[in-house]
């Protein structure tokens, strides 16, 4: 007979989450997961677009790329410097396939959820 024994191991994961604010009362919050959930940006933590970061470990630095069409197509570009001065990028396509680019600067606020 055979005995199988299941131990409860925690699953700890980490969430990194920027409040940015930008020029003309324009906000928004990033959410980064480390466990493999999609990163989201939007109104509140861990609600809006899908989103992809990256994390550049010489500068700090993160970079947010927002997906909109269910993932499937870019349409911003955040980069957050470690002392929390951004960059925010549109590349706006309209449907008759019109581009309105545009950039503003800001700063995030950074916090840890362990």
């Amino acid at each position: 007979s055979t005995v199988s024994l299941f131990w409860p191991i925690p699953a700890w994961s980490e969430i990194n989450i920027f409040e940015c604010q930008f020029e003309a009362d324009f906000q928004f919050v990033v959410t980064v997961y480390d466990d493999g959930t999609p990163d989201r940006i939007g109104v509140e933590t861990g609600v809006g677009d899908i989103a992809k970061s990256y994390f550049d470990e010489v500068t700090k630095a993160w970079v947010i790329v927002e997906f909109v069409d269910q993932g499937h197509l870019p349409s911003t570009l955040t980069t957050i410097l470690a002392n929390g001065d951004a960059w925010h990028s549109r590349h706006t396509l309209d449907s008759l396939g019109g581009f309105f680019p545009s950039q503003m600067q800001g700063t995030c606020r950074a916090r840890i959820i362990s």
